[in-house]
């Protein structure tokens, strides 16, 4: 399909089905959207200078620096899904085991 990942449309935030039902974005939907949600409200509710998908990658962004990974580029100009139906087709291969602790996510993202 045309969607394959890499917080295309912030569909995460619709946990009835989709990227919010997948089973490795366990907790992200209540953890770290909640940690969010400041920065959403004003930014992405209030004054609509950025989308949910363009934060959330941002957001993403700056954490993997953060934790001495590389420096990524945000490229902005997302488009926020409507609902779950607007999700990526699937999750297997592409997501990291939330389990298995920082060095299985340097493989995958370093």
């Amino acid at each position: 399909g045309a969607k394959r990942g890499g917080c295309p449309n912030a569909a995460l935030r619709f946990t009835d089905g989709g990227e919010g039902a997948f089973g490795a974005n366990a907790g992200l939907p209540t953890v770290a959207l909640s940690l969010l949600k400041p920065l959403t409200a004003k930014y992405v509710e209030d004054l609509g200078v950025i989308s949910h998908a363009d934060l959330w990658a941002l957001a993403a962004n700056a954490a993997i620096e953060q934790m001495g990974g590389p420096s990524v580029r945000t490229r902005f100009g997302r488009v926020d899904a409507a609902s779950s139906k607007d999700s990526v087709e699937g999750q297997e291969g592409r997501l990291p085991d939330g389990d298995k602790g920082a060095g299985h996510l340097r493989e995958i993202f370093w």
